[in-house]
Formats: structure tokens, C-alpha cells, sequence
């Protein structure tokens, strides 16, 4: 004995509402799908060239340090001649300006020619022979122990990348508004390098200055080292 399935009101409705389930369906992915391209767009890449037309990188700068200055803002790689340009200083010769208004951790590779120990014993002994030319002025150690980085700008190899070299030290009574970093170099065989880094925003035409260490010989009365912040410290 068979018994037929109880009747429904809706059975006849339900193939009618397949197809409108399918568009429903596939509306939703397009939606979500929507949704995640918007995020990324105004969370990623797209969205940070949007904020940086809209405000400047140190208001941007400011913007994030509103949670105590513990966060350390994003890095800039300074671009000779985009970003810094070499000028001349009056009472100090040749100087580094900034191009733009640069937010604090902008960094700007200290560049030149990598000699070893022996190369910087010669280099001294040179020196010694003739003070006049400044030999040893612009030598800074490199990250691997026993070499060290020239970036003296008579040298005949010298590029537009060493411009580091000619950053000068604050005046008597100012303080210097970048400090020496060291940051590991990915197009460089992920070597550690010396960085030149803003600890606060610097205008456009302002001169970039460092307080360089006590082994640094002067005929001059220097400024101020700056404080390191506490987003560099962490």
C-alpha cells in the first residue's frame, strides 16, 4: 500500500524561487567581492597615494604619532634630486636640502667607496701628509666589522647616490634633525648599511643636519645631537 507525500501550498512555488536563489546568490559574491576591492584599494597602496594627495607626509607623520609617538612612522628612502638636492650653505660650504617637507623616518643611505682596514691605515697615514684635503672627513664605519665606507666627494667615482657625505652638522646653538641609523639593505645583499634619519618633519629648503660622533675631528663649535625617539628605540 502506498501513500502519496502530503500535499504543500508552497511545492509549487519552490521552481519558481531557484532562479531568483541563483541571482541572489551570485549578487552577494558580486558584492563581496566588491567589498574586499574597496578595502584593499583605500587599505593598501591605492589608498596610501590617495591620503598622501590629500595630506602632506608630515601631517600624515603627525597624524599617526597621536597615539604618544611609540609608533614608528613609515619609512621614506630619500631619492637624490626628487626628494634632496646638494646646495650650497652659507659659512659651510656645500650642504644637503630637502626638496619637499619630509616626515620624520625619512632615511637616506650613506653611500661611497667600501674600503677595508688596510685601505684606511694608508687613507690616515695620507692624511697625516696632507690635512688640507680632508682625507678621513667622511669616513663612516660600514656594517661588517673591519670595512668602512669613503664618501669623500673628491673622489673621481663619485655618483649622485653619495650625497649623504654632504651632510653637514648643525650650527652653534640649533639641533641636528637626523640621526645615524643602521638598516639592513635588501637590493644590497641584505647587508647592513649606515642611514642617515630625520627625527622630525623638515620643510622644503631646510638643510639636513647630523651630529656626527667625538672621533670627528672640526675647527668648529657644532650643535646638538637630537633625542632619539622613542619609535626609533623600540
Amino acid at each position: 500500500m502506498s501513500f502519496a507525500p502530503p500535499s504543500n501550498a508552497y511545492g509549487s512555488a519552490r521552481p519558481c524561487l531557484q532562479p531568483i536563489a541563483g541571482v541572489a546568490k551570485n549578487l552577494f559574491l558580486v558584492c563581496s567581492l566588491c567589498y574586499c576591492c574597496v578595502i584593499f584599494i583605500f587599505r593598501g597602496r591605492a589608498g596610501r597615494r590617495w591620503r598622501r594627495d590629500r595630506y602632506t607626509d608630515c601631517e600624515m607623520a603627525r597624524r599617526r604619532q597621536r597615539g604618544g609617538g611609540r609608533h614608528q612612522p613609515v619609512r621614506l628612502v630619500l631619492c637624490p634630486d626628487r626628494d634632496v638636492r646638494a646646495a650650497a650653505i652659507s659659512g659651510k660650504g656645500m650642504g644637503v636640502v630637502a626638496c619637499r617637507d619630509l616626515p620624520p623616518n625619512s632615511r637616506l643611505a650613506y653611500v661611497g667607496r667600501i674600503i677595508d682596514r688596510p685601505a684606511l691605515q694608508r687613507l690616515c697615514e695620507r692624511a697625516k701628509r696632507e690635512p688640507a684635503r680632508r682625507l678621513t672627513a667622511y669616513l663612516m664605519a660600514e656594517g661588517r666589522a673591519g670595512f668602512y665606507i669613503d664618501a669623500h666627494p673628491r673622489r673621481r667615482e663619485r655618483t649622485a647616490s653619495w650625497i649623504a657625505g654632504l651632510v653637514n652638522e648643525p650650527a652653534r646653538g640649533a639641533t641636528a634633525n637626523m640621526i645615524i641609523g643602521r638598516q639592513r639593505l635588501a637590493h644590497d645583499n641584505g647587508l647592513i648599511r649606515p642611514v642617515l634619519i630625520t627625527v622630525r618633519c623638515v620643510k622644503a629648503g631646510d638643510e639636513l643636519t647630523i651630529k656626527y660622533g667625538n672621533g670627528c675631528t672640526r675647527a668648529y663649535t657644532a650643535g646638538r645631537a637630537p633625542a632619539k625617539p622613542a619609535w626609533l628605540r623600540r
